[in-house]
C-alpha cells in the first residue's frame, strides 16, 4: 500500500476546509466566499465532483473557465483546491448517445440519467469518457499551483454495487479467463458437479442472479463481486495513471467505504484514504442505534487499518435528508466534537459537508455551514472555532498516529466477499468485527481494526471473529505473532474454507487447528426463540458463566487444553474453550460467537493476560478516549458526546493543548460535547 511515503503535505500541514459547489449558487452569493472562508481558517475546499455538465458542456469541448476563476478568487486568500474526477454523475449527452453505458440491476432494470452513479465500471465506452474529461481536467490544471490533490470519483459503490449489464457480462468472462485460463479450473473452483452446472466454455458463464430460480452458485457468486471489486479498481487506476503523469507532485484520494471493494488493493493506488463521516447518520443506515459516536470511530478506525493516514473529505455539519429521511440536526459544539472526533482516529484533515445549503435537488435539506439564506450563523462561528483551534495545534498532533495494543482482524476483501454467498442467517465478520471493536472502544480500550497481513508487531491482543476464509499466509504470520508472546482469541466458524469458498476437507478449524490446538467435534445454529424442550448452554470461564450466542461448538482438544466446558442438556461438559501455548504466546479458541456482554466478560479474563489495560480506570457512558502517539509525544484525546457535563478520573498528568490547563488531582470536567488534548 502507498501511505505516509506519498502523502506529499507539508510538514505540520492539517487540511481544513468544505465542500465546494459554485456553480449551485447564484454569483451573489459567491461574492463573499473567500473572505469568509479565509477568516475560519480555510486552506481547502473539494470542488468539481459533480460538474461533468459544466466542464463538457457538450462532447470533446471542454470548458475550465469557471472553475479557473473560483479556483483564481480562493487562491489569492491562501485557499487551495481539491478537484474531483466528475465521473459519479455523467452528462445527459453521454447517456443518450451512449445508452450502453448505463447500469442495469439484478431485476433487468436499465437505469436512467437524473440520479448519480449510473453508468457501468465495466463500460469500455464510459471509460474511455473518464479518461476523456479526466484528461483533460488533469492537462489543463498541472501548472496550476492552487489545484494541490485530487479525489477520484465520489463514494464509488455508494448507492448500489451490483452490474448486470452486457458490458459487465463480457467483463466477467474476461475476468474469468485471465484468471482460470482453462475452464477445468473454473468447474474445479466453483463445484460445478452440483446441480449438473459443468461449463465447456467461458463463453457459456454468465452473471450470477439471485434467486433465478433458486441459490445462485457461491463459488460464481464470490468471483462476481471480486470483479465488481477488480472493475472499480481498474476504473479508477486509468484515473489515477492519467493524474500522475500531468502532475506527480499531486496526491490523490477517494472517499468510501463501501460495499464490494478490497480497499486494500484498492488503496495501493492512492496516496491516502478518505471516508465520509456523519455520526447522527447512525439511526438511518443502523435502525435502533442510539450511540451514533459508535458508527462514526467503527469507521474512522476501519479506514486508519487501511490507511494510517487520511482525511474526512466529507464531514457533517447539520441535519442530513434525503427523500423520506432527515437527521437530527448537531447540538451546539457537536459539529466541532466531530472534527475532533476524526483528529482522534488519525485524520489528516477534514472537510465539512458543505459549505452552503442548496436550494434545490435531492440534497436541498442537507445542511452546509451556511443556510440557504448565506447568512453566517452558529455552525459558521464553530467552523471558525476549528479552524483556529486546527491551527494553532497541528504542528503538535500531525506526526502522531493512532497507537493500537488490541486489533480486530478483518478484510474488506476475501473475508467479507467469501461470506455473503452462504450466510447461514449469521452477522457476517465485519459485523462481528464490529461486536468486538464497539464493546472494547466503549470500554476505553485502545483498540483498532487491523488487516490479518498488516504489521502485527505493535498488538498485544487479537481477535479473529467468524473468519471463515483463513489463506495459508494469514496462518502463517498469525502464528508467528502468537510465537513471539501474542495473544490470539479464534471464534467460532473460522478457518473452515479455502479461498476458491470452498469448505475445506480438513476437521475444522482447517488451516488453524495447529495453532488453535484443537478440532470441532460438533456444530450447531442456535435460533431464538428456542425451540420448545431444548435446554440452553453456558460455558463458566474464569467465574463468569457465559451464555451461547447465535451458534455452538464441541470442541476436541489437539495439543491445547480444555479451560471451559458446557453446561446444559447433552453438551454438558463437553469442551467450550481451549487454551493452547505456542511459543512465548497463547492462542485461545471459543465455540460460540460474540455480543457485547460476551466480548465483556473475555476481556476482564484476557486483557491481564495480554498486559494490557484501559486507557482510563473510569469512563463514563457517552466518553471516548484514544491514544495519538509519536516516540515519547503522547496525546490522549478524551471527547464527550453526551449533552451534560462529565467527570473524569484517574486522568495522566499533562496539559490540555486546547486550554493551556493540567488536570488538578488526576481528574477533570469535560463540558456538554466538550473536547480535552492532552499533552504528555
Amino acid at each position: 500500500m502507498n501511505n505516509s511515503p506519498r502523502t506529499r503535505l507539508s510538514p505540520g500541514q492539517f487540511l481544513f476546509g468544505a465542500a465546494y459547489y459554485p456553480e449551485q449558487d447564484r454569483a451573489e452569493d459567491l461574492r463573499d466566499d473567500p473572505d469568509r472562508l479565509a477568516a475560519a481558517g480555510v486552506n481547502l475546499v473539494r470542488m468539481a465532483e459533480f460538474a461533468w455538465d459544466r466542464l463538457e458542456p457538450s462532447p470533446g469541448e471542454f470548458d475550465f473557465s469557471f472553475f479557473d476563476e473560483q479556483i483564481r478568487r480562493l487562491g489569492e486568500r491562501g485557499i487551495r483546491t481539491m478537484l474531483c474526477t466528475p465521473t459519479a454523475a455523467p452528462p445527459v449527452w453521454l447517456a443518450r448517445r451512449h445508452p450502453e453505458i448505463l447500469r442495469v440491476d439484478a431485476d433487468g432494470r436499465t437505469q436512467v440519467h437524473g440520479s448519480r452513479q449510473h453508468a457501468s465500471h465495466c463500460s469500455p465506452v464510459f471509460r474511455a469518457a473518464s479518461r476523456a474529461i479526466t484528461g483533460a481536467m488533469a492537462a489543463h490544471y498541472a501548472g496550476n499551483p492552487d489545484v494541490v490533490g485530487w479525489q477520484t470519483d465520489n463514494e464509488f459503490h455508494c448507492h448500489f454495487s451490483e452490474d448486470y449489464c452486457n458490458a459487465a457480462r463480457e467483463g466477467f468472462r474476461e475476468f474469468l479467463t485471465q484468471k482460470y485460463r482453462d475452464i477445468a479450473a473454473l468447474n474445479e473452483a466453483w463445484g460445478t458437479a452440483f446441480w449438473a452446472q459443468t461449463y465447456a466454455a467461458f463463453a457459456e458463464v454468465d452473471l450470477p442472479y439471485p434467486n433465478r430460480p433458486s441459490q445462485e452458485n457461491p463459488g460464481q457468486r464470490l468471483d462476481y463481486v471480486r470483479y465488481l471489486s477488480h472493475a472499480v479498481i481498474e476504473f479508477q487506476r486509468e484515473q489515477v495513471v492519467l493524474l500522475r503523469a500531468a502532475n506527480p507532485r499531486w496526491w490523490i484520494t477517494h472517499n468510501g467505504i463501501f460495499p464490494n471493494i478490497d480497499y486494500r488493493a484498492f488503496n495501493a493506488d492512492l496516496d491516502f484514504m478518505g471516508v465520509d463521516i456523519y455520526p447522527l447518520l447512525a439511526p438511518v443506515v443502523e435502525p435502533g442505534s442510539t450511540v451514533p459516536e459508535a458508527y462514526s470511530a467503527r469507521m474512522l478506525a476501519r479506514t486508519q487499518s487501511l490507511s494510517p493516514r487520511f482525511i474526512v473529505p466529507e464531514l457533517q455539519s447539520g441535519g442530513g435528508a434525503q427523500g423520506g429521511f432527515m437527521t437530527d440536526t448537531p447540538e451546539p459544539g457537536q459539529m466541532r466534537l466531530f472534527a475532533w472526533h476524526c483528529v482522534a482516529h488519525g485524520a489528516l484533515g477534514t472537510l465539512h459537508f458543505r459549505w452552503r445549503t442548496c436550494r434545490f435537488g435531492a440534497e436541498e435539506y442537507w445542511e452546509g455551514v451556511l443556510d440557504h439564506d448565506n447568512l453566517p450563523r452558529r455552525r459558521y462561528e464553530e467552523f471558525c472555532r476549528e479552524g483556529a483551534e486546527f491551527k494553532a495545534q497541528a504542528h503538535i498532533f500531525h506526526d502522531t498516529r493512532p497507537c493500537r495494543d488490541v486489533g480486530v482482524l478483518y478484510d474488506t476483501g476475501l473475508m467479507e466477499f467469501a461470506h455473503r454467498p452462504i450466510t447461514l442467517g449469521l452477522p457476517s465478520p465485519g459485523a462481528v468485527a464490529d461486536t468486538i471493536f464497539t464493546t472494547l472502544w466503549r470500554a476505553g480500550y485502545n483498540v483498532g481494526y487491523v488487516h490479518p497481513l498488516a504489521d502485527l508487531a505493535n498488538y498485544r491482543l487479537l481477535f479473529l471473529g467468524a473468519g471463515a476464509v483463513v489463506i495459508p499466509e494469514v496462518a502463517a504470520a498469525l502464528t508467528a505473532w502468537v510465537q513471539r508472546g501474542g495473544t490470539l482469541v479464534i471464534l467460532a466458524r473460522s478457518g473452515r474454507k479455502d479461498e476458491r469458498g470452498q469448505v475445506v476437507t480438513a476437521t475444522p478449524p482447517g488451516i488453524l487447528a495447529p495453532l488453535a490446538g484443537c478440532e470441532i467435534e460438533e456444530y450447531s445454529r442456535i435460533h431464538l426463540p428456542r425451540l420448545a424442550g431444548l435446554p440452553s448452554t453456558s460455558f463458566t470461564w474464569g467465574g463468569e458463566e457465559c451464555a451461547e450466542h447465535l451458534w455452538r461448538e464441541i470442541l476436541r482438544p489437539r495439543g491445547g487444553r480444555v479451560v471451559a466446558q458446557w453446561r446444559g442438556g447433552r453438551f454438558e461438559g463437553l469442551p467450550a474453550v481451549v487454551q493452547h501455548q505456542v511459543g512465548a504466546g497463547t492462542c485461545f479458541y471459543i465455540g460460540t460467537y460474540p455480543d457485547e456482554r460476551l466480548v465483556t466478560q473475555w476481556i476482564a479474563l484476557l486483557a491481564p493476560m495480554a498486559g494490557i489495560r484501559p486507557l482510563l480506570p473510569e469512563l463514563p457512558e457517552g466518553v471516548e478516549v484514544t491514544l495519538r502517539r509519536e516516540g515519547d509525544r503522547r496525546l490522549l484525546f478524551i471527547l464527550n458526546h453526551r449533552g451534560k457535563p462529565s467527570s473524569i478520573r484517574g486522568v495522566p498528568e499533562g496539559t490540555d493543548l486546547l486550554t493551556g490547563r493540567k488536570p488538578e488531582h488526576g481528574a477533570l470536567t469535560l463540558e456538554p460535547y466538550g473536547v480535552v488534548v492532552l499533552s504528555y
